[in-house]
């Protein structure tokens, strides 16, 4: 039962200390340019030593990588429940949850998609999303793969980037209102879409 526990501790310690180095280095970034950053700022700013920074991390890319991959995976998740058959629901629904992650765990993150850290960040979540939109689109409206894929790249990048501008600058408007009108622009792309042959 110890060892259970210590483990646990252990478990929750790495991940406390883990998310003050992200939150150290992306606190960091937003004072100056990455190729500027030192480990050593880093480990002063999460309160750790650098014996603990390499223990995790070989260097910076390390951490900017796992970033990437955590939100990658979690957002794979989100838009994996996609449905096709109600375009209109599933963006509502999407919205709200990325909304609700960002909010309670993801914050972090989202300064990482807001900074654009190297572009690659918003391209590889634009990309996954593309890829199951290109799927959905082809099997179920009779598009052609190219059409298909300009149709996805449209409604997926709209979406991103009202997301992105709503949590930005979207005071005055409430997470359902903005949802409701994201998942009413998608299910009209949608609509108007004619077979194309």
């Amino acid at each position: 039962m110890s060892v259970e526990v210590s483990r646990h501790d252990l478990d929750r310690r790495v991940v406390r200390t883990k998310k003050a180095i992200k939150a150290a280095l992306l606190n960091t970034m937003e004072e100056k340019d990455i190729s500027c950053i030192t480990i050593s700022e880093i480990t002063r700013k999460a309160g750790i030593n650098r014996r603990t920074f390499y223990t995790h991390y070989h260097n910076i890319s390390d951490i900017i990588e796992e970033i990437e991959r955590e939100m990658v995976s979690v957002l794979s998740q989100v838009l994996s429940k996609f449905d096709i058959r109600s375009i209109r629901h599933s963006s509502f629904e999407m919205f709200i949850e990325l909304d609700k992650l960002v909010s309670d765990e993801l914050d972090y993150y989202f300064r990482c998609a807001r900074m654009d850290m190297r572009g690659v960040f918003m391209t590889r979540l634009k990309d996954i999303a593309s890829e199951l939109a290109d799927k959905l689109f082809s099997s179920n409206f009779s598009l052609l793969p190219e059409t298909s894929a300009i149709v996805s790249e449209f409604i997926v990048g709209g979406f991103f980037n009202v997301f992105v501008e709503w949590r930005i600058n979207g005071g005055n408007v409430s997470a359902k209102r903005a949802a409701r009108l994201t998942g009413i622009m998608a299910e009209k792309c949608t609509e108007c879409l004619k077979v194309d042959k």
